[in-house]
Parts: structure tokens; sequence; C-alpha cells
């Protein structure tokens, strides 16, 4: 009763099986916000950083010609051409990159791109700052954080993606985590896993971000472009990786408790009947029935121990007939028996031996007469049997 009191204890649901769950959807809702930052043109807020190019102003490249400037003041047509800005060139006033797509925040609305999980933000092409003929302080350092920021983000939605799934499974195991070993352990390596790819794009997005930030104020401030790290992305997946630890490290509590609480299989259900002499108060002599732990570790002396079904047995006159019950490794039967019939046999060669056998029937051995004059047979002894000349002398 006890181990199916305790069985049943462990299926149902607890704090310990509803708090990692709780925590795990909420992680997995707070990731597909992130992802979905920008889709349809919705949760525009959720971006990772913003690049303002409101102050965009490039000169044109044949500003600096002198005789191009006297020809404009002569004839009255502008052979130098004006400096480009934001309006000239059809750009928005800022720009939002998300984790999928970027967005262009117009005075009047918002336009997001397509989703694409190999996202490559660039100014130069996204900005229109290629055709303007800018050139930027440090073309091989800016070349190369764009090259990085490429080749890393590339995989962070998919590593977004896998702790969304890991985690949701996770989250649907905890449910049924109490029920046998294997599947907490199992949840608890779903939920870390799916902490671990978390905490990966976390790291890999953050990164990203403030390297194509440092790189754009490096190479286009002169221009009048800024950027900045701001928004709800980096937070809110950040947040969504907190809630994920916490519960990964919920599941592994429990776990550690379950494995340190529990004292291995459960133990076979034995039957056993045994006598009871009676207590020196005046107890009853007879035969308890004794099942499950108590079958072999001893208890069942004392007539309060019995189960339910012992104490029913007992109101039986027949039941007890029967004082002891072999609970132990049986014996091997045949060997006892075969030693039984060996001592039997030997039994019977010893008295034959003591009853005289000339008596009765036919004799078994012919009698032979004393052969102690027999020198020469003597001597022939001797020769095999050197102690005889010794008992002569």
């Amino acid at each position: 009763m006890a181990q199916w009191a305790n069985r049943h204890e462990r299926l149902k649901p607890s704090v310990t099986s509803l708090v990692p769950t709780l925590l795990g959807l909420t992680t997995v809702l707070l990731i597909l916000l992130a992802l979905l930052a920008g889709v349809n043109n919705s949760l525009t807020a959720l971006y990772y950083f913003k690049v303002d190019v409101s102050q965009l102003s490039v000169p044109s490249s044949l500003a600096g010609s002198g005789f191009l400037q006297d020809l404009t003041a002569v004839s009255g047509i502008d052979l130098v051409g004006q400096e480009a800005t934001a309006s000239s060139l059809g750009l928005a006033q800022t720009y939002t990159v998300n984790i999928l797509n970027s967005c262009a925040d117009f005075p009047s609305k918002t336009v997001c791109s397509t989703p694409n999980l190999k996202l490559n933000f660039s100014p130069g092409s996204d900005l229109h700052l290629d055709g303007t003929g800018y050139r930027v302080s440090d073309a091989n350092s800016y070349s190369r954080s764009l090259i990085r920021y490429r080749n890393s983000h590339r995989f962070i939605a998919p590593e977004y993606i896998i702790a969304a799934v890991a985690t949701l499974l996770a989250a649907t195991l905890g449910l049924a985590g109490n029920r046998s070993k294997g599947t907490a352990f199992v949840t608890l390596a779903l939920s870390g896993l799916g902490t671990g790819f978390l905490l990966g794009a976390n790291v890999a997005a953050t990164i990203n971000a403030q390297r194509i930030v440092k790189a754009i104020n490096a190479n286009f401030s002169d221009a009048g472009v800024n950027a900045k790290i701001a928004g709800g992305g980096i937070p809110i997946t950040w947040t969504a990786f907190a809630l994920s630890l916490v519960s990964t490290i919920i599941l592994a509590v429990r776990l550690y408790r379950w494995s340190a609480s529990s004292s291995g299989p459960a133990p076979r259900e034995w039957v056993v009947l045994r006598h009871n002499a009676g207590k020196s108060g005046g107890g009853k002599a007879g035969n308890i029935l004794v099942t499950g732990r108590d079958a072999y570790e001893g208890a069942g002396a004392d007539r309060t121990a019995q189960s339910p079904v012992g104490q029913l047995l007992n109101r039986v006159s027949t039941w007890g007939q029967h004082k002891y019950v072999q609970v132990e490794k049986q014996l091997d039967v045949g060997r006892e028996r075969r030693f039984e019939r060996e001592m039997e046999r030997h039994d019977r060669w010893a008295s034959d031996q003591s009853e005289p056998r000339h008596v009765g029937g036919r004799p078994e051995y012919i009698p032979m007469g004393s052969m102690a004059d027999n020198r020469e047979h003597g001597r022939n002894l001797e020769s095999y049997e050197p102690y005889r000349s010794n008992q002569r002398g």
C-alpha cells in the first residue's frame, strides 16, 4: 500500500512539474515574438539595432572641382551636382534590423522586407550610399566587419528555431516528468539543449549587432549616418534565456532529489506464512500471512504486523495447519535422495558383513583353512608386506 501511495504521489501533477512547463512555454512565446518581429509589418519594436539617416548629407563627388564650379556660375547650369540626402535618395528616416528582416520607418508608414534566414544588411547597398561616391575611411576594416556579420548571422535564426522546438518538447514532457526517471532525464536534456542553443543565438546576435553598429559609426558618421543598439529584440531574447535557465535548473534539482530519495527498484512481492508462537501476554498462537517487503525483512512476528488479507485468513478455522513454509532457495532434492540411497546401500552392506554368510542358503564365499604352516606362502607375504616380519619378531 505504501509503495502504491508513493507511486500515486509521483503521478500527480505538482508544482515542480507545472513551473518548468509554464516557464518553458513562456520562453517559446518570447522566442517566437523575436523571430516574427517585422513579419507583415508587425512587432516592429522588437528590433536589434537602428540606423538613423535623417541627417544624411553626402556632397557631390564633383563638388571639389573649381573649374566646374566656375562653369556653373557662368552658365547657370548645375554641372557639379547636388548633395545627396535621405529625401533625394528616397530613403526613410530610420531603419531597424530584426532577426529575419529589416524595416524602413517612413513618416507615414513602416515597410518591412521579406523574411529571410540569411539576412544580409549592408549599409552601402540598403541605404543607397554606394551610388553617391562616398568612400569609407577604412575600407579593409569595414569589409571584414561585413563578412563576419554575414557569416555569423546565417546561424542565428536556425539556432533560435532549434531552441524553441527543444524548449517546447521539454515543456510538453514536463507534465509527465514524474512518471519515470527516464522521462525526467529526457525532459532535462531537451531543456538543457534549448537553453544552450538560446544562449548561443543570443551571444551571436548581440555581438553581431555591436559589430555592425561599430562599423557604421566608424565609417559613415561623417555622412550624417548614426547607428545604435536599441529596441526590444535583445532584451526579450535574454529574458527568454533567463526563464529557460531557471526551468532547466528546476528540472535538474527535481531529478537529483528523485534519484537521491529513490531506493532502487521495488522489491519482489513475497507471500509468506509464518508461525506465531504467541506473546507472553497471552497472545493466541497461530500462523501469520506476511506479504510485500515484510516477507523478507523479518516482520510478521507480531499479529499487529499482519496485512488485512492475513487477518482475514486467520479467522478461517482450517487455515494455518502447516506450521512452516520454505522461503529460502530450495536444496537439490535429487542430490539428497541419492545420498539417502547410498547410505541405505551402505547400511545393508554393513549388516550383511556382520551376519554369518554360511547360515542358510547358498554361501557367498568359500571358507579357507588356516595357512599358518605354509612357510613358503608366509615368506611370499613377507616380500610384499614387510611389516609381517616385524610382527613375528
